[in-house]
């Protein structure tokens, strides 16, 4: 698995036995409206990028900066929970339901950045 990323939003992978690795995120010297993105100027120095071996039962969470600027480190592994087990047990339409209503009723108020959350599960292959 290949992890790559720009600008200050969030790359969390949960392995199998529950420890959390992030990745990205705001850096301690980033004033808070400044970003670095694809359309912006940037360097190569700009990236971070990750490598991890292929193993089943891993979750990578990709959360934009609306998002991630607002989570409580020692609960990544919790949030990572909730939306692997919880939301993405519901059927499609219900669980567009309650995320867009998280998202829209997020919890910061007056956090106008764009708030999008992606979700990848690694799962064994099932032989034919």
């Amino acid at each position: 698995m290949i992890l790559a990323g720009i600008g200050d939003g969030l790359a969390i992978l949960r392995k199998p036995d529950g420890s959390v690795t992030t990745y990205g995120g705001r850096r301690e010297d980033d004033f808070g409206n400044e970003t670095r993105a694809l359309g912006t100027p940037h360097r190569i120095d700009d990236w971070w990028i990750a490598t991890e071996a292929p193993d089943t039962g891993r979750a990578v969470v990709l959360a934009s900066d609306g998002v991630s600027d607002d989570l409580e480190p020692a609960r990544l592994g919790g949030f990572v929970e909730w939306l692997v087990t919880e939301v993405g047990g519901l059927p499609g339409p219900a669980r567009e339901r309650l995320l867009r209503r998280e998202l829209n009723n997020w919890q910061v108020p007056h956090h106008v950045d764009d708030k999008t959350i992606a979700v990848i599960t690694e799962t064994a292959e099932v032989a034919a």
